[in-house]
């Protein structure tokens, strides 16, 4: 008898399921919305390894986008600083998708791959091997690049597992997302990773903006075994030159609040029940000003209670510029806040020039926020650390 057999677990077997079982459907979602966040991660140089994201996502969302700038808890890439080697750059990529990576690999290798029909973070035969993963980089990450640094990634979950990767860079993640969405059209696209990672302020390293950072989204009705964490309505794109002009107002505020209200429409959603908005604008430069004002002039009849300059949710404005990882970053923070103060948040985004995008993120039915007194369990094994964000398992057991 193996150790595995001696504790309980069974190893996986290569047929130990089938290969494509048929997708299980949830009850119900909201309206409008086409994806679930089932779970999430962010590999930060300001993160200690020993708390799970979720930590770290609480105290970013407690920042206010005026504070100042954040310290590093430590260098994850191995630089002091001082990196001046461009060429050097996808090594840092591969060392942030590492740990990356290596966050996972404490459950799948606890759960031996299938226990008792539960497999890592999923039901119904999603597996790490052929696990559809759409990435993102910097658009100049040339495509070998790219898919190198997840071969070596992927590592973490044994040399016979490799994700089926769609590789869609550009547009500060919005690529990425759209080619995301796109997998989970039906529930029979199950679960799929999205994952993004750019170091913005590169040759610079140990900068509070460097990360890699990963959604794990399923169409709404697919049923995942897990409690979403949140529903993400789709993007809205407004094309700036298309919009019908408006006396003595910016085409680009136009933009803005058409992607908005038709993001609230499709939700079926008063926009004054509109918690949080979350925005990509930053600070510090003329142009992030005024990025932030056409926001405000957008939002300004649509959602008169809240606060955009003092009291958004901006990413950008808190760590610096994201890159790659604006949109996934601001998403994961977005659906935290939702998570955690119940309400409606809005995603609306003027980062690219061309288009105004909306998008609508949604706390489930009948969620009760958790205690926001609550402790933080450490980690202190180190195949836990960078501990995941997840959905409650509906099995009644825990991760770790």
């Amino acid at each position: 008898m193996g150790l595995l057999e001696l504790l309980g677990i069974k190893p996986a077997t290569a047929d130990a399921r089938p290969a494509t079982s048929p997708a299980v459907r949830a009850a119900s979602w909201p309206p409008g919305t086409v994806a679930q966040l089932v779970g999430g991660n962010a590999i930060s140089t300001m993160f200690d390894p020993g708390f799970s994201v979720e930590k770290h996502l609480a105290l970013l969302l407690a920042q206010s986008p005026d504070a100042g700038p954040l310290p590093y808890y430590k260098s994850i890439t191995g630089s002091d600083g001082s990196v001046t080697d461009p060429l050097a750059r996808p090594d840092f990529e591969a060392a942030l998708l590492g740990k990356l990576t290596l966050s996972f690999q404490f459950v799948v290798t606890y759960y031996g791959q299938d226990v008792e029909g539960f497999n890592m973070f999923m039901w119904n035969g999603v597996r790490m091997n052929g696990l559809p993963l759409v990435a993102g980089f910097v658009p100049e990450r040339t495509e070998l690049d790219a898919r190198d640094s997840w071969k070596e990634a992927y590592q973490a979950f044994g040399l016979t597992s490799k994700p089926a990767l769609t590789i869609a860079n550009g547009n500060a993640g919005w690529t990425t997302m759209e080619v995301g969405l796109k997998m989970i059209a039906s529930p029979e696209g199950k679960v799929i990773w999205q994952a993004t990672v750019d170091l913005p302020s590169f040759p610079k390293g140990s900068a509070a903006n460097e990360a890699a950072v990963l959604l794990m989204l399923a169409h709404p009705a697919y049923d995942t075994g897990r409690k979403p964490l949140a529903y993400l309505g789709a993007p809205q794109v407004v094309e700036v030159d298309k919009v019908q002009r408006r006396e003595g107002e910016h085409p680009r505020v136009t933009a803005l609040r058409e992607a908005a209200l038709r993001a609230c429409a499709a939700a079926d959603l008063d926009p004054k029940r509109i918690g949080s908005l979350a925005t990509d604008c930053g600070k510090g430069s003329p142009q992030s000003a005024h990025r932030l004002a056409e926001v405000g002039s957008a939002m300004h009849d649509l959602a008169p209670d809240i606060d955009v300059v003092h009291q958004r949710v901006d990413l950008v404005a808190v760590l610096g510029e994201l890159g790659a990882n604006t949109v996934n970053y601001t998403l994961l923070l977005a659906a935290y806040a939702a998570y955690e103060r119940n309400h409606p948040v809005l995603y609306l985004s003027n980062v690219d020039h061309a288009a105004a995008r909306a998008m609508l993120v949604l706390p489930p039915a009948g969620h009760v926020p958790p205690d926001p007194a609550r402790k933080f369990p450490e980690h202190n094994y180190r195949g836990q650390w960078y501990a995941p964000w997840w959905g409650q398992r509906l099995d009644g057991k825990k991760d770790y």
